[in-house]
């Protein structure tokens, strides 16, 4: 979950939601406790191992522009709970490298060029692990994340 559901949910600004996770003041009570219990039904359902960029209990960064961000914009009628899962490939230097060559090929270089095919293999292999044992634990993890919702959904 982001800090942007979050703040879809509870109605408020993202600004809003890391005042109240980072207990700053100037947030009114009743703001605050709409901000915690959206937060508070990602960790019923997912448990303790949800984090938030925001809440500082996370190594990930706050992406802008994915998909499960945008998922409260487009169900404005609905209460949305979103999880990501992560599922590491390769360092985090690897990964930056990847995308900063993908940047650049699609600024500057030849999708098509030798170069161009190396740059899009370094992209899949740092979002893709082509490993039997890494497929398995994907799978698992997104099956077990699927329970949990149905579980959430159903309580």
């Amino acid at each position: 979950m982001t800090i942007r559901d979050v703040a879809a949910r509870a109605g408020v600004s993202v600004a809003t939601v890391s005042k109240v996770i980072n207990s700053r003041y100037g947030v009114a009570a009743g703001t605050t406790a709409r901000v915690q219990a959206a937060y508070e039904r990602a960790r019923t359902w997912y448990g303790d191992t949800i984090t938030c960029p925001a809440a500082g209990d996370s190594t990930s960064a706050d992406i802008k522009g994915d998909g499960l961000a945008a998922a409260p914009v487009l169900l404005a009628h609905a209460e949305v709970t979103g999880m990501a899962l992560e599922v590491g490939t390769q360092s985090v230097t690897s990964v930056l490298g990847a995308l900063r060559a993908d940047a650049w090929l699609h600024a500057h270089g030849d999708p098509a060029s030798p170069q161009g095919r190396d740059i899009k293999r370094q992209m899949r292999d740092a979002f893709f692990g082509d490993a039997d044992d890494w497929k398995g634990m994907v799978a698992g993890q997104s099956l077990l994340a699927c329970r949990q919702a149905i579980r959430g959904l159903a309580a």
